[in-house]
């Protein structure tokens, strides 16, 4: 029997709580085999992929997807309006720059996207507009409101204080 142990292939939850695997990166935090010192600066939502395929029992799975999930469902919001206050946008736009500004991390699907993307409407903090392009085909542009860019601000000042908070108690921990 070979010793060797077969490479672990982390997973990650989408946006709709479905599994997908990916590539392993040093910043990344391994909960299979519970070493705090890999957390270092990495407090965010990475954490929906902390366990590795082959470490941690079903119960410390689902216990790590329902908080990423957790912590998607809180940061969702704040991640789009950050996005449109940069510039306006479109649906598809959206998703790519997510993806691409977070390292592929962010994969978000249409069922968590328009509907997120109605409710911010919905409250007034973004506003969508439909507009016509050259080939006549027609595109709903996403603004943010003034409201929105108050909020945004207020959210971004509880993220800070909470980031710093988190990572304070945690690096404490790990010297």
């Amino acid at each position: 029997m070979d010793d060797k142990k077969a490479p672990t292939r982390p997973l990650a939850l989408d946006f709709d709580g479905n599994e997908e695997v990916t590539r392993s990166s040093a910043t990344q935090l391994r909960c299979g085999n519970r070493s705090s010192a890999a957390i270092g600066t990495a407090i965010d939502t990475r954490v929906s992929r902390c366990y590795s395929e082959n470490g941690g029992s079903d119960i410390e799975r689902g216990v790590i997807m329902n908080y990423g999930r957790e912590l998607l469902k809180g940061n969702t919001d704040s991640l789009l309006l950050c996005l449109i206050s940069r510039q306006p946008t479109y649906g598809y736009q959206i998703v790519k720059e997510l993806q691409k500004r977070s390292n592929g991390y962010f994969q978000f699907k249409e069922g968590t996207l328009y509907p997120a993307l109605h409710r911010l409407e919905r409250d007034n903090l973004i506003t969508g507009k439909w507009q016509i392009l050259p080939n006549g085909q027609q595109r709903r542009y996403y603004y943010i409101t003034e409201n929105g860019k108050q909020v945004l601000a207020k959210r971004l000042a509880t993220w800070q204080d909470f980031s710093t908070a988190v990572k304070a108690v945690i690096q404490t921990e790990t010297m």
